[in-house]
């Protein structure tokens, strides 16, 4: 499941976005960039749902987590996210993170609050924020021009999509010159509908 090393694995618990989202993450990003303000843009192939980022985990602690996900996913169906709209951390004012909506319902809220409480015993603290589900566009590195970016991406916004979350994914995350680069360690299935019918 893991290469046999001591050395400390970044690791996040996340869902994963469909090709076609991400691929309207990049065109946004497009229109966006033109305007040349200084934002950090993520790589849209590697954007996520995060649920819960663990940080540096010591290799031994992998398969407990992975046990505790199985414990918190169990009997979880799959469900629609439906993404859209737009918006910035903590506020137009100030913004340090450009992101894009996500609406989850009550099934993602349960399954996020799971995760975290799976994880406290293992020396992941909880989150004090409420938990606030959304794909990050980029991170302002300089607020200098960049009330045209937020103006543009309001007035742009962000298609309706809706997909299904089918899986929950324990991940790393490997910090490189060109970026983060993101491998599955393990993925744990949700419920499907059909299964339960039969």
């Amino acid at each position: 499941m893991v290469a046999e090393n001591s050395q400390p694995i970044r690791s996040f618990i996340a869902i994963d976005i469909p090709a076609e989202i991400k691929t309207e993450l990049t065109a946004l990003q497009d229109s966006l960039k033109r305007l040349g303000a200084a934002v950090s843009w993520t790589r849209p192939e590697g954007v996520h749902l995060t649920l819960k980022f663990l940080g540096d985990v010591e290799p031994h602690v992998i398969p407990d987590i992975v046990n505790a996900l199985i414990g918190a996913v169990n009997n979880t169906m799959s469900f629609n996210i439906i993404v859209e709209g737009v918006g910035c951390f903590p506020n137009p004012r100030r913004p340090k993170v450009l992101w894009v909506g996500l609406q989850g319902g009550e099934i993602l809220s349960q399954l996020q609050s799971a995760v975290e409480t799976v994880t406290e015993p293992l020396g992941f603290p909880k989150e004090n924020r409420r938990f606030n589900p959304h794909l990050t566009l980029g991170r302002v590195k300089d607020p200098r021009g960049i009330e045209r970016v937020i103006r543009e991406l309001e007035h742009l916004g962000f298609p309706r999509h809706e997909f299904t979350a089918s899986e929950v994914r324990l991940m790393k995350s490997e910090l490189k010159p060109t970026g983060a680069e993101y491998t599955v360690i393990h993925a744990i299935p949700l419920v499907h509908q059909s299964d339960v019918n039969h």
